[in-house]
């Protein structure tokens, strides 16, 4: 799963949040930012499939967008 968000404290916690009241263990994780407070990506890996309404919920958290799923 990928998204882009504003880069701010709490971004992070609000996804892993999410995932794991969906009992959803994050494998490994990358972020990435393009500067101090604008914006950011993040790539987590898990170890179970993540839902249409998961990704929902995470695209509704304040700054998040563009999430995707990417299976490899």
């Amino acid at each position: 799963m990928l998204y882009s968000n504003i880069d701010r404290p709490g971004m992070l916690a609000s996804v892993s949040t999410i995932l794991a009241k969906d009992n959803i263990n994050i494998a490994d994780l990358s972020l990435g930012r393009y500067s101090i407070g604008k914006r950011a990506l993040t790539v987590v890996s898990v170890d179970n499939p993540v839902s249409e309404s998961i990704l929902r919920e995470i695209a509704s958290i304040q700054g998040v967008s563009s999430v995707k799923v990417a299976v490899l």
